[in-house]
Parts: C-alpha cells; structure tokens; sequence
C-alpha cells in the first residue's frame, strides 16, 4: 500500500499534518488457541487444571494447560494451521471430558459445552 502525503491544515491558528492512509491490521492470532465455553458464550473455570492434546495420524503433536478463564494456547502450534487436529480436553487427573476435530486454517477454535 503507498503512502499518499501529508497535508498541512491550519486550525485555531496551529499547523496540523493530516495523513490521508489508513492502516489496517491484520495481526492474526500468532499460536493456535482454544476457547472452551458453555452454550452462552461464557467460558469455563478451568481453575481445577484442565489440559488439553492435539493428535494428528494418532501421533500426540502438543499438549497445553488451560488458563483459569478457560483459555488454552498451544506454544508450538503456529497459525493458520495447516492440517486437521483431533482435540481432546482432559482434567488434572486425566479424565476425558470433550474430543472434537479441528479444521485447516484456523487461528483459534471454541469447544462448546
């Protein structure tokens, strides 16, 4: 995108520089995160130590706990994310609570309920 010139404006007697480009961020999530949350939008207290695994071809690719807020961000897993994973949320004592596939191309995901 090019740069268009900065105009001079004059107001109450002060000179201004206005510039004319406006620029847009397209920051992307940087890690692949999970958001687990009920059916209102309201996330999980995940305070009791949940983690979560990624498999892919059966293989265990990364595993991550959960924040407090129910927020779950894979260090290794960089965005957008090229192949479909197999999540699986567990508690501390590794229970299985929830098992759902991720798609391609995605950034983030959000397991509900």
């Amino acid at each position: 995108m090019a740069n268009k010139p900065v105009q001079n404006l004059k107001f109450a007697g002060r000179r201004i520089k206005v510039s004319r480009t406006h620029k847009t961020s397209s920051k992307l999530l940087s890690r692949f995160t999970i958001v687990w949350c009920d059916r209102n939008g309201v996330t999980f207290d995940t305070s009791a130590g949940f983690f979560a695994q990624l498999t892919f071809n059966g293989r265990v690719v990364a595993e991550a706990s959960f924040d407090n807020f129910g927020v779950c961000i894979f260090p290794t897993i960089t965005t957008l994310t090229r192949v479909r994973y197999r999540l699986r949320i567990f508690n501390f004592s590794g229970l299985l609570f929830r098992t759902r596939t991720t798609p391609a191309g995605v950034e983030a995901f959000v397991v509900i309920g």
